[in-house]
């Protein structure tokens, strides 16, 4: 199943992942991708998605594909190492 969100995302109670949970017996793994400009914080805030997806329960993975600033990605980097 594929869920795209389109820009701007309202807010709303269906937008809650604290409950989401990613198990399903036909998938081993889930895989979730952002692709655009990697920036922890700011107009993008991937600190924002790596907390949500902190609740998610199941055997998921996030792939990132992006470009930005050096230090940006590597912060990205080094706290994705710490998650795994």
């Amino acid at each position: 199943m594929v869920d795209c969100k389109f820009n701007p995302v309202s807010e709303s109670k269906t937008d809650d992942v604290s409950s989401m949970s990613v198990v399903n017996d036909h998938i081993k793994i889930v895989k979730f991708v952002y692709i655009g400009r990697v920036m922890w914080e700011g107009q993008k805030n991937l600190a924002e998605l790596f907390s949500a997806l902190d609740k998610v329960s199941g055997n998921w993975q996030l792939e990132i594909f992006g470009t930005g600033d050096a230090a940006e990605i590597d912060h990205v980097k080094n706290l994705s190492a710490i998650t795994n």
